[in-house]
């Protein structure tokens, strides 16, 4: 019987991406490229420069994991690295951020703005932007003996939770949602994904 383990967890980190992400027809997420002790994740954004702008804007520079830190690359079409640009923002200006990142992503809905939307007791638990994800699970191979084919198996909602920035100048959080057809605060989505119906 072969030897059974857990995928390192910076290749997980860099599979929850790739299946979020990385679905966009215009983002490829790389393979984590590792020398030494040095851990890098390329990603390049083709035919879009806003995209790639926005992408680099939601996703953290670098992710450490125990004494392990990951550096995320974000390359534009000529393969030149796409700076941050520390702007600050209004929830209208982060919203379309959002929108422009997973523009055409098969798990994107859209984005709610919050404000003066939700009740006082959710105010510290929900962003002032919500990211609303299609419902759905993130899948992949990933040596997981807790499950019967080794996969790693996530609500999409939570994963795109585990692997952006969450907090954005001068005072502002995002939060994501998965989409629910029955909830009212969802009616209104500020932008929508231009891909599927949903």
């Amino acid at each position: 019987m072969a030897n059974t383990r857990l995928s390192p967890p910076w290749y997980t980190f860099a599979n929850e991406i790739k299946y979020t992400y990385g679905l966009s027809p215009y983002i490829t997420v790389y393979d984590l490229e590792v020398e030494g002790d040095k851990y890098t994740l390329p990603i390049k954004v083709t035919n879009n420069n806003d995209i790639a702008t926005a992408l680099r804007n939601v996703l953290p520079l670098t992710h450490k994991i125990g004494n392990i830190t990951i550096d995320i690359v974000v390359l534009n079409s000529r393969g030149q690295v796409v700076p941050v640009t520390n702007k600050s923002y209004t929830p209208q200006t982060l919203a379309q951020t959002f929108c422009t990142a997973l523009y055409k992503n098969p798990l994107f809905i859209g984005t709610v703005l919050t404000a003066k939307k939700i009740p006082p007791l959710m105010e510290s638990t929900i962003g002032d932007v919500v990211i609303v994800i299609r419902r759905s699970v993130v899948q992949f191979f990933n040596d997981d003996i807790s499950d019967l084919c080794s996969n790693y198996n996530e609500v999409a909602s939570k994963v795109f939770g585990l692997v952006t920035n969450l907090n954005y100048r001068p005072r502002l959080r995002i939060s994501f949602s998965s989409y629910d057809p029955d909830c009212q605060l969802q009616k209104n989505i500020y932008c929508k994904n231009y891909c599927d119906s949903y």
